[in-house]
């Protein structure tokens, strides 16, 4: 069952508010302090005088102190409604805590604003308290984090009406009789952390390995979760030949170009679906305004991709320190323009990237013109990021929140075989090696990030005349 906070759909008016603290009551607060009982045993319940005001503003109840107000009178103390020693807290989660114990004995409120362990325990209570019954935990963004922020408040509130508060009793405050009720209906036990179901609902059915919360115009929040880090698409073995138009194969014939590249099967070498999922607590509004754009970043630390030739005549392609990007006119950082398909998308569009390195040799040397290619290597070094990015902001590295990272090292080789054979014949061919995943994580990581320096022909080096193989 879907649990949905229903406290943002509520309105309550409350005598004193949130930012209201204990300091305006100076007696309430010392009381608070010294953890004494004997507070109410030292003031009378006068319905002018703060203290009274102030408890039955926030935690008014069918059984409690709003009662005693009304029977007691204004010239009796509390001290015949305090209980008894020995009749505090029974569950062992709340039993014996200093502060809950003084929230069961009218002494303190827990409400926004607050901080601690026993905030904690109210939480990781709540939460037990909803799972137990099959529903999705109420605090799915910051769970027990021991601070009482305004998803705790709407947790607290759902479970105030749950268990059967009045509508002007559900306040999202924690008093005494809200810790009652927790004492009483909170499973003894914490429960172990459920199995993430496998579904796309929310955020915590997909479990994120890497999580982003962004402030929004309107001060309401987004957070960005990635759910998944293995690429749709990754080859983990040699490459590809593809013999290109106009290598024909005869002795004779000593035109046309091999195409080398790390792909296989007709794939790409990588390719990636960013597996993002709105974490937002409450769900953002239907048709909001998109606010941030997500994309990917790829960057070249190194790359050779080399041939050998006949009589020991061989060429060489490197590259190193570059942005990458499907055209030198991408503008930084990213792999591909916005509208494209591998370009930033408006969130919750989710961006894709796909690469497959490879690289052209003429069947001949360039240079004598008569030397067929006997083999090819390709050695290469690359970084991806998954970024965000305000919509309209120009994107640079201080601005922009780096969710993922990943690299990916390339290290393979194709070598013709047999007696006479011709490198248009692509069936001679054989490709060795690997591409693996040598790095990737939540965040910004180590490696080199080469903002903008896109690749494109000016930043290759070719070289004709080397005298030893070119990967080695």
């Amino acid at each position: 069952m879907s649990h949905e906070s229903r406290y943002h759909h509520r309105q309550h008016a409350h005598l004193y508010h949130n930012s209201q603290s204990s300091e305006q009551f100076p007696f309430f607060g010392k009381a608070v302090q010294n953890n004494k009982s004997s507070f109410f045993q030292t003031r009378t319940t006068n319905a002018q005088t703060p203290v009274a005001k102030y408890a039955s503003a926030n935690e008014q109840s069918n059984s409690g102190i709003s009662e005693v107000f009304s029977e007691i009178g204004n010239n009796t103390n509390l001290a015949s409604n305090t209980r008894q020693d020995g009749e505090g807290l029974r569950n062992p989660r709340f039993k014996g805590d200093p502060q809950l114990e003084a929230c069961f004995d009218h002494q303190l409120l827990f409400k926004f604003g607050s901080q601690g362990n026993a905030v904690a325990k109210i939480q990781s209570g709540i939460s037990d308290y909803f799972t137990h019954k099959g529903e999705d935990d109420p605090l799915p963004q910051f769970g027990s984090d021991g601070v009482f922020g305004s998803e705790t408040k709407g947790a607290v509130a759902d479970f105030q009406e749950d268990v059967g508060f009045k509508d002007r009793e559900i306040d999202g405050v924690v008093g005494h009789n809200t810790m009652d009720e927790l004492d009483r209906k909170v499973p003894a036990k914490e429960l172990p952390n459920p199995k993430p179901k496998d579904t796309d609902e929310d955020c915590m059915g997909c479990k994120p390995i890497s999580k982003v919360t962004k402030v929004n115009k309107d001060k309401s929040t987004t957070t960005f979760a990635l759910c998944n880090d293995d690429f749709d698409v990754f080859n983990t073995g040699a490459g590809t030949v593809v013999v290109g138009p106009g290598c024909v194969a005869k002795n004779s014939n000593k035109t046309g170009k091999v195409n080398f590249n790390s792909g296989t099967s007709g794939k790409p070498a990588w390719q990636e679906k960013a597996d993002l999922h709105d974490c937002t607590t409450p769900p953002p509004k239907a048709n909001a305004k998109p606010e941030w754009e997500t994309g990917f970043i790829q960057t070249l630390d190194s790359a050779t991709f080399g041939a050998s030739y006949e009589n020991n005549n061989f060429v060489n392609i490197t590259n190193k320190d570059a942005r990458d990007a499907l055209t030198a006119t991408v503008p930084a950082p990213w792999y591909d323009d916005k509208g494209n398909n591998f370009g930033p998308q408006e969130y919750p569009t989710v961006p894709i990237i796909n690469d497959t390195p490879n690289v052209n040799f003429n069947i001949a040397h360039p240079d004598t013109g008569k030397d067929f290619i006997k083999s090819a290597c390709m050695k290469a070094k690359f970084n991806i990021w998954l970024v965000i990015n305000k919509i309209g902001n120009t994107p640079a590295e201080t601005n922009v929140d780096f969710l993922h990272h990943w690299s990916i090292d390339i290290n393979q080789g194709f070598l013709l075989s047999g007696d006479g054979a011709h490198p248009c014949n692509q069936s001679q061919w054989m490709a060795i090696g690997k591409q693996t995943m040598s790095d990737k994580g939540s965040g910004r990581g180590t490696k080199n990030l080469v903002w903008d320096k896109p690749i494109a022909k000016g930043n290759e080096v070719l070289d004709t005349t080397l005298k030893k193989e070119p990967c080695k």
